[in-house]
């Protein structure tokens, strides 16, 4: 594997759904209402995708000094543990995608005032504690809080503000759907990794409360879901197209029949890929609909 394409495999491709889906929503919501600046756009989703790579690339470092990462893991290869980049570069790697997260914060902070500036440092901040420091979110059971509020909210509303200059209720109705599909990727993840989990001393949900309460968590956050866009029609009074985007949702029947009864962890390695996948249709069919 090239250098290019390891860094690639290590910012989890498959997973940066989860950062593009405020950032879309968000945009177009405020293309509906009106407005829209490319190079906005262009800072926001180039900062938001930084913060995501950069959780990824230090949560691979951490979890590694941490020893969440052992060679009997169910997940995919991790490229520090599995020895194909060294501590330093993995290192360098994450904060170099923070610096430009910070960057971009800065130079959105022209747009939208000192708010951003402050907003943008929380969420670099939380995402390096996500696995980092003394009390990392992870460990104690407080990454799932962390993804439904910055990859949800925090993510869509200031998007749309920085687009517009004015908060929404609609946004913040819509705001849901992106951090409550991110909660359910990262519900498959730990409760594959629940065994390794409970070596580490990470206390995921799933290992405080156990496999069943992880695979109803997971189930709740796809039922959830699929109302947002019915809830967001209901508030606007418009926008009926938007309901497409929870007919999406039924395709993952499948996938909680099949967390309710698999055997070998290793086979939700699919499973949270299809449910990352889910994703894509539904951020499209639901940014449709707001222009609909």
């Amino acid at each position: 594997m090239s250098s290019a394409k390891l860094w690639i495999y290590a910012a989890r491709p498959k997973t940066l759904t989860i950062g593009l889906a405020p950032i879309l929503i968000g945009t177009s919501l405020a293309i509906q209402a009106g407005s829209f600046n490319l190079l906005v756009f262009f800072w926001t989703l180039l900062g938001a995708l930084m913060i995501q790579v950069g959780t990824n690339y230090s949560n691979d470092y951490f979890d590694y000094l941490k020893g969440a990462d052992k060679e009997s893991r169910k997940g995919t290869m991790k490229v520090l543990q599995s020895g194909l980049v060294s501590k330093k570069a993995m290192k360098t790697a994450f904060i170099l995608c923070f610096s430009i997260a910070a960057i971009a914060s800065i130079i959105l902070t022209m747009r939208g005032g000192v708010i951003l500036l402050v907003v943008g440092s929380i969420c670099i901040l939380f995402s390096l504690l996500y696995t980092a420091g003394p009390m990392p979110l992870a460990y104690l059971g407080l990454g799932d809080v962390f993804v439904l509020v910055f990859y949800g909210p925090v993510a869509t509303i200031f998007t749309f503000y920085l687009q517009t200059l004015h908060f929404d209720a609609a946004a913040f109705i819509a705001s849901f759907a992106p951090g409550l599909l991110g909660v359910a990727v990262i519900t498959v993840n730990n409760l594959r990794d629940i065994a390794e989990d409970k070596l580490a001393s990470k206390k995921t949900l799933p290992v405080r409360f156990g496999k069943k309460f992880a695979k109803i968590h997971y189930t709740v956050m796809i039922i959830a879901t699929f109302f947002i866009p019915i809830l967001y029609v209901f508030y606007t009074g418009a926008h009926y197209f938007c309901i497409l985007a929870s007919l999406v949702m039924l395709f993952a029947v499948p996938l909680i029949k099949h967390i309710f009864t698999y055997n070998d962890p290793k086979t939700l390695n699919a499973t949270l890929a299809s449910t990352a996948k889910l994703i894509v249709p539904y951020t499209l069919l639901f940014c449709l609909g707001a222009f609909i």
